[in-house]
């Protein structure tokens, strides 16, 4: 089932046994954090390590658009501090005292935190590689984070027919990355998430927002790529809570537009309830998503 991904399920048998500390390195925050800094792929320069609560007043007073405080192994957007400050630029001191409080919370279980200034993110993405075990670094490619046009929930990934120039932008941001965990003796999958937006009436690309040595859905997402016509643009939906059984057709490469689930070998019977939605246009995928009620 795996290798009908285009994964191959022998790469972790044949990887050298990989440590707690490394795998520990690898995906923490911190990590991303010091590698762009150093790498000098950083688009935020005022980002950095929050050990002392005592760090936060001075941060939020210097960063009036708003910051964000992530714990250093939290996932799925958990275990993190939002702060915008209130439009009538009232109750100052209790936001403070909020901050101070979820800071304080947070960091019983982490050496430090990682303060980013809030950014107006308008796209969301991810970069996926392999670190071989001769060495070799195997790029895979990149794919788009989709949400709800209304609620901002994360909903699945677009994956569109390649653009050789922005493919090799990414690539080229990030190969310094894949070679320090080359470096380190980290051997498996390495997923690069990343962001543009605009910060302080600026535009920037954040190309190392965190990093998930696994595989991720991102990476899956390409893979099921392999399984569609190269001209179509193709979003992955994952259900909204429980999944519901989805009894259409199978993708194929002969398919067009429409919604499909995934391949029966991957999928029996539908029962992850995911969906594939392919359109000639990106502008199109929403609006199937929505003929299907997802």
């Amino acid at each position: 089932e795996v290798e009908s991904w285009g994964l191959d399920w022998r790469t972790r048998q044949s990887s050298p046994q990989l440590s707690q500390d490394l795998i520990l390195w690898a995906n923490t925050k911190l990590t991303s954090l010091a590698l762009r800094k150093r790498l000098g792929l950083e688009a935020l320069p005022t980002s950095c390590a929050v050990t002392d609560p005592g760090e936060v007043p001075a941060l939020m007073r210097a960063h009036p658009q708003g910051l964000l405080l992530k714990h250093p192994l939290g996932v799925s957007g958990r275990e993190r501090v939002r702060w915008r400050p209130s439009p009538d630029g009232g109750g100052e001191e209790q936001g403070i005292e909020r901050v101070l409080a979820a800071t304080r919370r947070l960091l019983k279980s982490a050496p430090a935190l990682v303060f980013e200034p809030l950014v107006a993110i308008e796209r969301e993405f991810s970069s996926h590689a392999q670190v071989l075990a001769s060495g070799e670094i195997v790029w895979h490619g990149s794919c788009e984070l989709f949400a709800d046009p209304v609620s901002g929930t994360h909903r699945g990934h677009i994956v569109s027919a390649p653009s050789l120039h922005e493919e090799e932008r990414a690539r080229m941001a990030l190969m310094p990355v894949l070679e320090a965990f080359r470096e380190r003796g980290y051997v498996g999958p390495v997923s690069v998430d990343g962001f543009s937006g605009e910060h302080e009436g600026e535009a920037i690309t954040q190309w190392v927002s965190e990093i998930n040595a696994r595989y991720t859905f991102g990476r899956i997402a390409l893979a099921l790529r392999e399984w569609v016509d190269p001209q179509l643009e193709m979003l992955w939906v994952h259900p909204p809570g429980r999944a519901v059984p989805f009894e259409g057709e199978c993708v194929s490469v002969q398919a067009r537009q429409g919604a499909y689930r995934l391949p029966q070998e991957v999928d029996p019977g539908g029962v992850s309830g995911t969906r594939v939605h392919l359109a000639r246009q990106r502008a199109e995928l929403w609006e199937g998503v929505e003929r299907s009620g997802r």
